[in-house]
């Protein structure tokens, strides 16, 4: 995906999404989950453009929990570590070594990378939001589902 496009697409969606929704939650409540990533709040060398707008989803998800706290719409973000995603496929590729093959390359990442020794499941990125969706005192964070690889 082109640079520009993934920003439109990282930035502009959460962004253009939040806004036909607030309308109707200000009116009946609810909350808004974005999704970001763990890149969103470190970066990575070679994915600045993914960085940068992982950034600016969390950053927009902050800033928009503030405004609409007194409407009591509560707004956070799920930010996935690493799933077998065609993203992680590119970088499972790039970083094989003479000999490797693509799955021991990524087998050996994730070891590398992960405390917990495996990669996030879109089972994991569900149960975060309908823990998002159910607290009733959470607002304004970017929960880091990642087996321990971002600790702050």
């Amino acid at each position: 995906m082109q640079r520009r496009r993934r920003l439109a697409v990282n930035v502009k969606g959460v962004f253009l999404s939040c806004q036909a929704a607030i309308p109707t939650l200000v009116e009946r409540g609810g909350c808004i989950i974005a999704v970001a990533s763990v890149a969103g709040k470190n970066g990575a060398p070679g994915l600045a453009h993914y960085c940068a707008s992982k950034f600016a989803v969390v950053g927009f998800t902050n800033a928009l929990a503030k405004e609409l706290a007194p409407a009591n719409v509560r707004v956070n973000a799920i930010c996935p570590g690493i799933l077998r995603t065609q993203m992680w496929e590119y970088l499972a590729e790039t970083l094989r070594t003479a000999g490797e093959t693509r799955d021991q390359s990524w087998e050996r990442y994730i070891k590398q990378l992960i405390p917990l020794g495996r990669p996030q499941t879109p089972e994991d990125i569900g149960r975060a939001a309908v823990y998002l969706a159910t607290a009733p005192n959470v607002t304004g964070q970017a929960l880091n589902v990642d087996g321990g690889m971002e600790l702050h």
